[in-house]
């Protein structure tokens, strides 16, 4: 019931704490997957994703921007 009731501010740090999270491990784990794929995926878009979450902007505007 908590879950339901949380303020709008606090669900974006929420958000926002989460993609810090993922952004210590999900850059290597997506190198990994590149490197182990064909070379059909292209790195230079990778990067282009990671260094967005890592400088502290809005992970939703970091989606937004990407679409």
């Amino acid at each position: 019931h908590e879950v339901g009731t949380i303020p709008g501010t606090n669900t974006s740090s929420l958000v926002n704490h989460n993609a810090y999270m993922a952004s210590s491990s999900a850059p290597q784990i997506a190198y990994a997957q590149l490197d182990q794929q064909s070379s059909e995926y292209s790195p230079p878009e990778a990067r282009l994703v990671v260094p967005v979450f890592q400088k502290g902007d809005d992970p939703i505007d970091a989606i937004n921007h990407m679409m």
